[in-house]
């Protein structure tokens, strides 16, 4: 038996919940009206009756068959806000439980039926939201339902401006919703918006599910924003030299950032930074194998590897491909077996703890951090080009020599002292120990093979790392896993949607938690200069998944509009050359014909040009000045070193 979902329809008197009813109603949704329970408890015999009379007197009774008139009741409560809070205090509890117990007969005597509605106008006021999976709101404009109410029940529009001030505004009720029906939008865009809702339950499907294009993006979200931030520090920099510190060690910065920031969304959101952007949560199932998953995914795996593909006859004799069919079987059926003990959501999962938010914190940033790493070294060090030293700079070389010989220098000494029983600082000896390995592995080829060893092993290590995270996603994606990375598996996490009580849950505890920091600066010295930093530093962490990728936005839009602009702007027009210089007294005279060298005063060979602006061969030129040390026809002073190899062509 599949746990019932339950979901709560509500919204403002006459707003349409009557017509969503009959929509679910097509697809043959069990429903209950909770207007059946109101009047339940209004008849004689129920403990709310007494009280109600008690409290309002023997004018509510209808003298007929002695029930509560509720005609005579209503212009009492809606006119009067304190005795429509006394009404409200008798009737709801009493309500609450006959929906509580209608909704345990139904999983009882209905074990087929997956989805129930409770239809409640009061949904929220009366604490109903709290038995319910998911929130449905229907609404439509104030002067919409004030019409219905004069049409529907011949109502003064007074009195219907009453009624509906009575109760909970649109904008109040949305903060519950999962879902928002308008039904004075045209038939078929509501009835289809509440099909496509309903698709997610069809199969035994669980809403609070997220889609595969949800952790997607989730996923994809930090990894994107590292090269954008970086490349808006790399512009700043060429600004402003002091922004060059941090692109000079930005992976440092760049995660010790995150660090914090997945520290404070873990801790108070209950999820990463990416993940409450999108709306999700981590959970930690308190079954092992609540997501049916847990250990038939390894086993399907070690299947594949070690058993040997044949096609003899009994139970152990199968194919690859039918151990492939079998095991998915096998994990459908854990999964359904799964669902039918998930007697309880609250009982099955619970919050994640510190010690899962620490763990949490080595797979969001530490593993990234060294794994980035060790791209780039491996980058770095499978170039042809390294290979050859070309990346590499002698003067940075001849440095770090001499540094170590220095080094060296160093140990000698204080290895003297230590052997002669005049120095046991712990500290030096442990400095020599650790630079005695340095020259060790320097003078050895050990570095060099520990080298070799990595790039030939690295890219193996990366590509199961890779594959092992796209078997996961491929799984996720047919539903054969709830885990969407083996981070999540390792972990026993899983990610659901946040629902209306989450949101609610979170601002409060932001809310408590800005008031307590407040609380706990405000009477330090300089509290004036600590209040409202702490209030600032908390909107700036609390609001940064708008902050983080409204800044990209707006730098990447002003960079594009900057860089229109320089484009569109009009051309100065070429500045007019130089003239050329004069030949000096007693210089070389220049030939008529431009393609002769005026040394040798033949066709030139591999032009070079002087300072002058006078071209020549190379050989005749760079002799001359190596010489003479100025250029032959005007008499300027040059070197060897200004002579500069020109293009030209015949």
């Amino acid at each position: 038996m599949s746990k019932l979902i339950k979901i709560g329809l509500t919204g403002g008197i006459a707003s349409g919940k009557s017509t969503i009813l009959g929509y679910l109603k097509e697809l043959n949704i069990k429903c209950i009206d909770a207007d059946k329970f109101g009047h339940m408890v209004y008849q004689k015999g129920r403990p709310s009756y007494y009280k109600l009379i008690q409290e309002f007197g023997e004018v509510i009774v209808n003298q007929n068959d002695q029930s509560i008139d509720r005609s005579k009741l209503g212009p009492i409560v809606f006119s009067d806000p304190s005795k429509m809070k006394q009404l409200t205090n008798i009737v709801w509890p009493e309500m609450k439980e006959l929906i509580l117990n209608e909704f345990k007969e139904i999983e009882l005597t209905c074990p087929n039926d997956k989805i129930v509605v409770l239809e409640a106008a009061v949904l929220i006021e009366a604490g109903f939201n709290e038995m319910v999976d998911r929130i449905w709101v229907t609404k439509v404009p104030r002067e919409v339902a004030i019409e219905r109410l004069k049409t529907r029940n011949n109502l003064s529009e007074a009195d219907a401006c009453k009624r509906i001030d009575s109760q909970l505004t649109n904008e109040e009720r949305e903060k519950y919703a999962d879902l928002v029906f308008e039904t004075n939008d045209d038939y078929s865009i509501t009835k289809n918006k509440k099909k496509m809702f309903m698709f997610n339950f069809d199969n035994g499907h669980d809403p609070n599910r997220p889609s595969f294009f949800e952790m997607l993006n989730q996923h994809q979200m930090m990894p994107s924003f590292k090269p954008a931030l970086k490349y808006i520090f790399t512009v700043l920099s060429q600004r402003n030299p002091k922004f060059r510190y941090i692109v000079n060690y930005y992976d440092e910065c760049f995660y010790s950032l995150l660090l914090l920031l997945e520290y404070h969304y873990l801790k108070y959101y209950e999820g990463s930074f990416s993940e409450n952007f999108y709306n999700l949560k981590r959970i930690k199932p308190r079954n092992n194998n609540a997501n049916g998953d847990g250990d038939t995914l390894f086993s399907l795996l070690k299947r594949l590897v070690v058993t040997p593909s044949n096609t003899g006859e009994g139970p152990e004799t199968y194919t690859k491909s039918q151990i492939l069919k079998k095991s998915f079987a096998m994990i459908r059926r854990n999964r359904a077996a799964a669902a039918a003990s998930q007697q309880n959501k609250d009982d099955i999962n619970t919050m994640i703890q510190d010690s899962d938010r620490k763990e949490s914190l080595i797979y969001l940033v530490l593993i990234p951090y060294f794994k980035g790493k060790l791209d780039e070294y491996y980058k770095k060090e499978s170039d042809p080009l390294a290979e050859l030293g070309i990346m590499s700079s002698d003067n940075n070389n001849h440095n770090i020599n001499e540094q170590i010989q220095q080094l060296e220098q160093q140990i000698e000494q204080q290895q003297t002292l230590v052997n002669n029983g005049r120095s046991n600082n712990s500290s030096k000896k442990l400095k020599i120990k650790l630079l005695i390995l340095m020259r060790f592995l320097k003078g050895s080829k050990a570095l060099k093979k520990l080298k070799t060893i990595f790039l030939k092993v690295y890219p193996f290590i990366s590509a199961i790392y890779e594959a092992l995270f796209f078997i996961y996603q491929l799984l996720y994606l047919y539903e054969y896993t709830n885990y969407y990375t083996p981070f999540f598996h390792f972990q026993n996490i899983q990610l659901k949607r946040l629902n209306h009580k989450d949101i609610e849950s979170h601002r409060v505890v932001t809310s408590n938690r800005r008031r307590d920091r407040i609380n706990f600066v405000r009477d330090w010295p300089g509290s004036s200069f600590f209040v409202p930093l702490v209030s600032i530093l908390d909107s700036i962490l609390d609001y940064s998944k708008y902050i983080l990728p409204l800044s990209v936005f707006i730098f990447k839009s002003l960079e594009w509009w900057y860089s229109e602009n320089r484009i569109s702007a009009p051309t100065l027009p070429i500045p007019t050359p130089p003239t050329p210089s004069k030949r000096a007294p007693g210089g070389l005279e220049i030939p008529r014909d431009k393609k002769l060298c005026p040394l040798c005063v033949k066709q030139r060979t591999n032009p070079t040009i002087c300072g002058s602006g006078f071209v020549f061969c190379y050989p005749c030129i760079f002799g001359y000045v190596n010489e003479h040390s100025k250029c032959p026809i005007t008499f300027l002073p040059t070197n060897t070193e200004q002579l500069r190899k020109i293009y030209e062509t015949v």
